[in-house]
């Protein structure tokens, strides 16, 4: 029988939809690559009533834009969420999974002290403009799923900025924000998709993801798909420290001067 993942979508009411559209988008990426996909709530999260699962979708929506209130992952789903992939399950996190629980502190700065969900997951997102056109330079071709995408592309995208990056992570896709128009983008290219481990489990995040039109595309398809098979153990991946190599300047300031 296939793997089952559980899908767990947040943002404020205005992102619903998209939500619910990403999560049948992925929903058809399994049919195809042989994962199920199943909805769960903060409830069954909390009380860890799942079942087996290979692994875990999260994904995040409108939350740094967002002028409404919206429900985090509480303390305890997750706890219950890092305890499962330190056990082994993976976890394909997508978009603004990486603002969901924030370190606090300095909004433009790096963070000594970083919220445990940003520990796992190896980067935080703070912030994003409207959907432009942004360029990405492959920095790991290698990974199975992702070896047909070009060395660099440019795609159509709401562009989050991301920080507090583990040096540790391996990356596969880098920002590039030479001409990458808007305030929140001066700064040096930095990771904005990713390998790493937590305990015996595997993480695959990306900040793809926003626009529906590019759940359309082959880029998302094949960074989906193909961090999702790495994830549930069916690839193998390079999944050694690069960040300092490719991205050198991402952790010493987020915007120097």
């Amino acid at each position: 029988m296939d793997p089952k993942m559980g899908f767990i979508g947040f943002g404020p009411a205005s992102e619903a939809q998209r939500i619910a559209t990403v999560r049948g988008k992925i929903a058809g990426f399994g049919e195809r690559y042989g994962f199920r996909v199943e909805e769960l709530s903060q409830p069954e999260l909390e009380a860890g009533d799942f079942g087996p699962m290979g692994g875990f979708f999260v994904y995040g929506a409108g939350l740094s834009a967002s002028t409404s209130s919206w429900s985090p992952l509480s303390d305890r789903a997750m706890k219950v969420l890092s305890k499962a992939i330190k056990k082994g399950a993976g976890m394909v996190a997508l978009h603004e999974a990486a603002g969901i629980a924030p370190s606090g502190g300095a909004r433009l700065r790096n963070q000594a002290k970083r919220s445990s969900w940003v520990q796992m997951l190896g980067g935080e997102s703070f912030g994003s403009l409207a959907a432009r056109t942004g360029r990405i330079r492959m920095a790991d071709r290698s990974v199975p799923g992702m070896t047909q995408l070009r060395s660099g592309f440019e795609l159509e995208e709401r562009w989050l900025t991301l920080k507090n990056f583990d040096p540790e992570m391996h990356v596969i896709m880098v920002q590039e924000t030479a001409e990458l128009e808007g305030d929140l983008y001066q700064r040096p290219p930095y990771p904005l998709t990713w390998l790493r481990y937590h305990g015996k489990g595997r993480i695959f995040y990306s900040g793809l993801g926003y626009e529906l039109d590019g759940w359309d595309g082959d880029v998302l398809r094949r960074c989906v798909a193909g961090g999702t098979l790495w994830v549930l153990r069916d690839t193998e991946a390079d999944v050694s420290a690069n960040l300092m190599r490719v991205t050198p300047r991402a952790i010493q300031a987020v915007y120097p001067g």
